[in-house]
């Protein structure tokens, strides 16, 4: 495990409770740090990330700050074992593409921590959609509003709302549907009481507009800031039918897909004993990312971006 914080934990949490995996080990830039969270989460050993990708584990988890995955994830592909990354890949476009060539060359297997992919209540919604139930498809909207905005330490190196909140909209908007996203479009600022985002030049509140490669619109909205509580909702609509998906609200994202995470974790852990193919392999992370850096130039530059 690379990484000492709240995703961190969680992970570890998983790890321990599943009775394939017969040591842990956590890795960070701050050693010292290390030492001291796997004293409170039980892990069998601690250091840098060096001395642990050392130990030679049978495979490694990234759940870092996102500014650090890429150095990371280049450390941990000389190991030639499978890896599951938290999003996103990197924080920087081409250092994705670039792991995401490398983990292709080598044969290693690269799953993204996508978790929605993994909540049943979607998986469902996706099955109709591929089945059909719905007809043909004529728009979708999806909501992601958190509850309170990331911390200040933890905003400043998540690589923005774009990055870190929306990426998995951008997968959601190709998974559900089955297509490609074709233009994208979008506008963002700063409307909450939480003005260190801006500081960080970063936003808090956003629409945006995509448009799939079949012309089906898809509409998000997000908001760092939710009074009544964390929200993930989505509004399927078709010539057969229609899904509404998500009313409830939670204190946060793991709250709301705890479940989720697990079913997302023993999917990795059957990925590394050979018993299933990948479910969210590298280049699924890499389409997402490619919206996260098409909708930030929107946003930059006024205007809408096509691929």
């Amino acid at each position: 495990m690379l990484g000492t914080g709240t995703l961190a934990r969680f992970r570890i949490e998983g790890l321990r409770r599943d009775a394939r995996v017969e040591w842990v080990g956590i890795g960070s830039a701050r050693g010292r740090s290390a030492k001291e969270f796997a004293v409170q989460v039980g892990a069998d050993a601690a250091g840098s990330v060096e001395e642990m990708l050392d130990a030679g584990p049978g495979a490694v988890v990234v759940a870092s700050t996102s500014t650090s995955h890429a150095a990371q994830l280049w450390a941990a592909l000389k190991l030639g074992v499978p890896i599951l990354c938290e999003k996103p890949i990197a924080t920087n476009l081409a250092d994705s593409q670039a792991i995401v060539r490398a983990s292709e060359d080598a044969g290693v297997q690269l799953q993204v921590g996508l978790q929605r992919r993994f909540d049943a209540e979607l998986v469902r919604a996706r099955e109709k959609v591929a089945q059909g139930a719905l007809g043909e498809l004529y728009s979708i909207r999806l909501v992601s509003h958190d509850r309170t905005p990331p911390a200040p330490r933890f905003a400043a190196t998540n690589g923005g709302m774009f990055c870190d909140l929306h990426v998995h909209d951008f997968d959601l908007a190709r998974w559900l549907s089955g297509r490609e996203i074709q233009d994208v479009f979008a506008v963002a600022g700063v409307r909450t009481e939480y003005h260190y985002l801006g500081e960080l030049r970063d936003v808090d509140t956003t629409a945006i507009v995509l448009r799939m490669d079949d012309g089906l619109p898809v509409s998000i909205s997000g908001s760092r800031h939710d009074c009544g509580g964390y929200q993930m909702r989505a509004e399927i609509l078709g010539s057969k039918g229609a899904l509404v998906l998500g009313a409830d609200r939670f204190v946060d994202y793991r709250q709301r897909f705890r479940q989720a995470f697990t079913d997302q974790l023993s999917a990795f852990l059957d990925v590394v004993a050979e018993k299933r193919g990948n479910p969210c392999p590298g280049r699924e992370g890499l389409a997402a990312e490619r919206a996260v850096a098409a909708a930030q130039r929107s946003h930059r530059e006024r205007r809408v971006v096509s691929f």
